[in-house]
């Protein structure tokens, strides 16, 4: 399903995935699942796929989601210099 939505340049300048079917992102989508999709739509595909390395493996490493009601203490953040 991927290789439909993306082609990659061939140029010796620009490697990077270009978008077809920038338009036409959700109706393909639609076209290919039944039901509806809670977690993979046009527009969450669009923004999984351009992610860079380092923010997609910061997000897979990921195992709390921050809410008012389950706060919990960072790490590192709100320390002030001792120098």
């Amino acid at each position: 399903m991927l290789k439909t939505f993306l082609s990659y340049d061939s140029g010796p300048r620009d490697s990077t995935p270009s978008f077809q079917c920038r338009g036409d992102r959700q109706g393909r989508v639609d076209e290919r699942i039944d039901g509806e999709l809670l977690l993979l739509n046009g527009a969450a595909f669009l923004s999984s796929a351009t992610l860079n390395k380092a923010v997609s493996q910061s997000l897979l490493n990921e195992t709390h989601v921050y809410t008012e009601d389950n706060t919990r203490f960072l790490h590192g953040h709100g320390v002030a210099n001792k120098n």
